[in-house]
């Protein structure tokens, strides 16, 4: 059975543009179909720790992986593409992240899907907007293009390039 899935891509060490297009590869080649991208977002880093800015966009795909199967592929993507977290909110080579399984809810030590935070970063939801601005959060039951605008994060979030599949 395929699923929908919604990721979200950032990058802020090395060649950033390459990493975004290293895991969307990696992507197709391990998860599933990529069905849409959004453009590629520059933004400055979230959080305490003094790093460069992110390269970040959104991906729409279908996957026949369940959500524990997922996470281990994201990671494993992660891992290949040099990713070393030194400290929370530290710059990383790449991160990818589950926002949506589809209207799944899922609450445990090791996986939140949607992703918790999700509606508290405009960096995150700018490219939503994007490729899912009707999607509908299982959770709080509004659609992303009004989690965007009530949204309360001022973070630029600034068009760095359009993206193809």
């Amino acid at each position: 059975m395929q699923t929908e899935i919604v990721l979200h891509l950032g990058s802020n060490l090395g060649d950033r543009h390459d990493q975004l297009q290293s895991a969307l590869t990696l992507i197709k080649k391990f998860i599933g179909t990529i069905s849409d991208v959004s453009s590629i977002y520059e933004t400055a880093a979230w959080g305490h720790v003094p790093q460069a800015a992110f390269l970040n966009m959104a991906i729409k795909a279908t996957t026949s992986l369940e959500p524990h199967k997922l996470i281990k592929y994201t990671q494993a993507i992660e891992t290949l593409l040099g990713k070393d977290i030194q400290e929370r909110w530290g710059p990383r080579s790449i991160d990818i992240d589950i926002l949506f399984y589809g209207d799944t809810i899922i609450d445990t030590e090791h996986l939140q899907i949607p992703h918790p935070r999700l509606q508290d970063r405009n960096f995150v939801l700018v490219p939503l907007l994007d490729i899912a601005p009707d999607w509908e959060h299982p959770i709080l039951l509004k659609q992303i293009c009004i989690l965007h605008d009530e949204c309360h994060d001022e973070g630029a979030v600034d068009k760095w390039s359009n993206t193809e599949i």
